[in-house]
């Protein structure tokens, strides 16, 4: 007697539970892109079916009105869930914005509103009355202007949203296919039953169809997101992103068998089209099984790979990454080749370089210390017979060639101090020059810079003036390289200063519980431009290329003073106003610790520092001036 009760409700239960069901399912991938208008597509069907199957059992006319109004919500719902599906599904990002899902929605309210006010204006539906199908009562209408126009907008949608994923279906790997060919049967199945029910070739009198179908759609996309994983692996703009990129990439599942494979992967492997979708990864990489076999196993591995395309053979990165779902369950590889042959080459021409360079560097430091140490004997012997000259013309009274002689000495031992720079410098560079570490008293030290400078300075008519405490104490450091420094700063002071003052102040201090011996030289000179400092302590420069001319010198003197300060784990400061004289402050720890490498002091001479002897024939300065307290 029920049969076709049965025949009728179990069928819409069974399509109800089952799109509630898929609808707490999507509700757990709402990271996934697609999950949420698929699970408000599945609770707009729920409640279809469910209102349909609630609205037939009812037995007079108001309850049968109250379930298809409320049918309509999940009617109106459908279509802009699954044009918006679609549009997710596609990554349609530039269509698919807040403001287009606000005007999808505007003809669904307006359609709802309409439903529920139909007793007012009657423009949805009229006439409605009972009528018997069987065992079955129907709700029977005629169907208003309103009606057609939300029945026309709900197909547009549904093209719309059948056709984008239909696009999609065409580029995607067989993988998404299989997806996008759920979605695309899922989807058709409601609206054919829909079309049969509206041109009146149901098999039940007057029943709707379309809620009968969803037992289908429901079956089918059940089916699809256990078998097919819909939101593990969405399509994410891959014609963009992967067709189009310049690395090959390759998708393998958990057997290592390949899924998907970009165009570039095709042409890197020399595979034909896809063809090897489906087959073992090993068939790929055949020649390099060898280097595979361990990389399997780890999490991100790397190998490079020489692969031979024409006469040129070809260089690849290839990357391996195993892949996880948000369990941790391991779902598959991930294989990255890019072409680095054009990084190789620029590697290997910037190694070759190095190289060159490397040599030429070590040439050039052999050259240098050869060359100094065969030009500082011969110039040493010149500058020794010509003091002895000097000393007899100087006897004889013959004052021009005591000139003559005068200008060969200061030439020659201009040169020497150059060879000697030169000879340190090459030194330091090649990493030979030793410290030799000693304990010394400061003001002992002072004294013989003062004897040795004095003459320098005094030449050129400038008062030198030293403050250096007697009891300033010992240092632990290489006296010698000490000596040269302060030899360097005070010639370079007297040479840029003439009727002025060149002062050497030295100091204690501590710093952080570490004590330090600042040597402070000040002189009244020409000065240095303050944009040129940072420059001032490199190798063969000037702050100015017309001090070059008018004052002489080579550029080496500061660049050394900083190599030794810092072998003594020291520095120099400079500080300088234009026209009124700079101040140079050497910083050297109190103690040095002998932390150097020993076998340096095999390749190194003790005479490492020459400053030049007094000269015999002088300028005086009357206004001379020395404070050693």
């Amino acid at each position: 007697m029920y049969w076709q009760y049965f025949l009728v409700i179990i069928p819409l239960m069974g399509a109800a539970l089952i799109s509630l069901g898929l609808t707490l399912i999507a509700s757990r991938y709402r990271s996934a892109l697609g999950s949420r208008p698929f699970a408000i597509l599945t609770l707009a069907i729920t409640v279809w079916t469910l209102g349909y199957a609630l609205s037939l059992v009812s037995g007079d006319l108001t309850t049968k009105l109250f379930w298809t109004d409320v049918i309509y919500i999940g009617i109106v719902v459908v279509p802009v869930a699954w044009v918006t599906l679609a549009m997710q599904y596609a990554d349609d990002r530039q269509q698919l914005t807040r403001r287009t899902i606000i005007l999808l929605s505007i003809m669904p309210i307006v359609t709802l509103l309409c439903v529920w006010t139909n007793s007012f204006h009657g423009l949805f539906r009229s006439n409605i009355s009972l009528v018997n199908s069987g065992e079955l009562t129907i709700l029977d209408a005629q169907m208003g202007p309103l009606f057609w126009v939300h029945t026309a907008y709900s197909y547009i949608l549904f093209l719309y949203g059948t056709v984008t994923i239909a696009q999609t279906f065409m580029r995607s790997t067989p993988q998404q296919r299989k997806q996008a060919g759920t979605l695309l049967i899922g989807g058709c199945i409601p609206w054919l039953g829909n079309m049969i029910y509206l041109v009146g070739l149901s098999p039940i009198d007057s029943i709707d169809m379309t809620p009968f179908a969803f037992t289908l759609t429901a079956i089918i996309l059940g089916w699809g997101l256990f078998r097919y994983q819909l939101f593990d692996i969405i399509p994410i703009a891959r014609e963009v992103v992967i067709e189009n990129i310049r690395d090959g990439v390759i998708v393998l599942d958990p057997q290592k068998r390949v899924v998907d494979i970009n165009p570039a992967a095709i042409t890197i492997l020399r595979q034909p089209n896809r063809s090897m979708i489906g087959k073992p990864a090993e068939l790929l990489f055949a020649r390099y099984h060898d280097r595979f076999d361990y990389l399997w196993g780890t999490q991100d591995a790397r190998v490079e790979l020489q692969i031979d395309h024409g006469s040129q053979p070809l260089i690849f990165d290839t990357r391996i990454t195993q892949l996880q779902d948000k369990r941790g369950v391991h779902t598959g590889y991930l294989i990255v080749v890019r072409d680095i042959t054009e990084r190789k080459q620029n590697e290997q021409i910037l190694y070759q370089a190095k190289e060159m360079a490397e040599a030429a560097n070590i040439a050039k430091n052999s050259f240098i210390g050869t060359m100094s140490h065969e030009l500082r004997t011969p110039l040493t012997t010149i500058i020794g017979y010509c003091e002895l000259l000097q000393r007899q013309a100087d006897d004889l009274e013959t004052v021009q060639l005591t000139e003559d002689l005068s200008a060969i000495w200061s030439a020659g031992h201009h040169l020497l101090a150059l060879v000697n720079n030169l000879l340190d410098l090459s030194k330091i560079e090649a990493g030979q020059m030793a410290l030799f570490i000693d304990e010394f008293d400061i003001s002992m030290l002072v004294d013989e810079i003062i004897t040795t400078t004095r003459p320098i300075v005094e030449s050129y008519a400038n008062t030198f003036i030293v403050n250096c405490s007697l009891d300033i104490g010992t240092m632990s450091s290489d006296p010698t390289k000490i000596r040269q420094i302060l030899f360097n700063l005070l010639s370079n002071a007297a040479k840029f200063t003439e009727r002025g003052t060149v002062t050497l102040e030295v100091q204690r201090e501590e710093m952080n519980g570490t004590a330090w011996i600042m040597f402070n030289i000040t002189d009244t000179g020409i000065g240095i431009d303050p944009a040129k400092i940072s420059y001032l302590f490199e190798a063969f420069t000037q702050a100015d290329s017309s001090t070059t001319r008018r004052y002489g010198g080579t550029g080496l003197g500061l660049s050394l003073s900083r190599h030794l300060c810092q072998m003594l784990d020291g520095d120099i400061t400079v500080v300088s106003t234009m026209g009124e004289g700079s101040t140079f402050t050497v910083r050297l720890p109190n103690s040095l610790s002998c932390s150097f490498d020993s076998q340096s002091l095999l390749a190194v001479d003790q005479d490492d520092f020459h400053p030049p002897s007094q000269p015999l024939l002088q300028p005086s300065a009357s206004d001379s001036q020395s404070s050693l307290s």
